[in-house]
Parts: C-alpha cells; structure tokens; sequence
C-alpha cells in the first residue's frame, strides 16, 4: 500500500511539472503577442500624429494683426 501511494504522488508530482512548463511557454507565448501588439499601436499612433502634423502644417494661415495695415 505504501508504495503505490508513492508511485500516485510522483505521477502526480510529474504531471504538475508538465503543467508548469507548459504554462511558461504559454506565458512567454502571450508576452511576445502582447508586446506585439503594444508595438503596433505605438507605431500606429506615432503615424496619426505625423499625419495630423503635416496636415495641420499645411492647413496653416498666418495671422495678420491690423495694426500694421493702418
């Protein structure tokens, strides 16, 4: 009886061993998607905001103040 037991925990022992290393790979897994996808929104947002700039640049009208005209 003693020994089966033994056997019962290392097996159990085992197969939480193989949940942990799955879990990590998973978890590496996930980490590299996330930061994927923070990149490309960066990206993303840094593009909008040099289209914004640009056109903003070239809807720009100075203005002139009418103390000089008179």
């Amino acid at each position: 009886m003693r020994g089966w037991r033994s056997a019962k925990v290392s097996t159990i022992r085992e197969e939480f061993d193989e949940i942990n290393d799955s879990m990590k790979v998973s978890s590496s897994r996930m980490k590299n998607k996330v930061g994927a996808q923070k990149g490309a929104f960066i990206k993303m947002k840094q593009e909008n905001i040099y289209i914004y700039q640009r056109e903003c640049a070239e809807c720009y009208v100075p203005i002139i103040e009418q103390t000089f005209l008179s």
